[in-house]
């Protein structure tokens, strides 16, 4: 995560728990000049469990933030929703929705990412609203 981080900003690790049976590890990436904002930050966390064979991905947050806000694209994955987007898309603020979903991995959500970085603004179109 961070070598992926790394080559667009500044980037923070965290790894909390390795010593524990659940485990935390967090990579964060703020990129100045991110045109048409300020900035934008990036930043993937993943929850593991220890089992018998080692550690099991269990849950994950997969971010990216445009700075100022509103701009956000999210995949995340944890109860109740499971597998699930988040979108906000700076056009219509006041929308702020779970979407339907379904598995990625941290480098299929990098170059989501990249993609909204080089873009300049993060689309909400296509996606559908995920009800509790």
């Amino acid at each position: 995560m961070v070598a992926m981080l790394d080559r667009i900003g500044e980037t923070e690790l965290s790894d909390i728990g390795a010593e524990d049976d659940e485990r935390v590890v967090t990579a964060l990436a703020h990129i100045p000049e991110a045109p048409p904002h300020d900035s934008a930050l990036i930043e993937y966390a993943e929850i593991y469990q220890r089992r018998r064979a080692g550690w099991e991905l269990s849950e994950f947050a997969y971010e990216f933030h445009q700075r100022p806000p509103p701009g956000r694209r999210a995949y995340h994955w944890h109860e109740p929703w499971a597998h699930h987007f988040h979108c906000l898309d700076p056009r219509s603020p006041d929308v702020d929705d779970h979407y339907r979903g379904y598995e990625v991995d941290v480098f299929e959500a990098h170059r989501a990412f990249l993609r909204l970085y080089a873009e300049g603004e993060v689309d909400c179109s296509g996606l559908h609203p995920l009800r509790a």
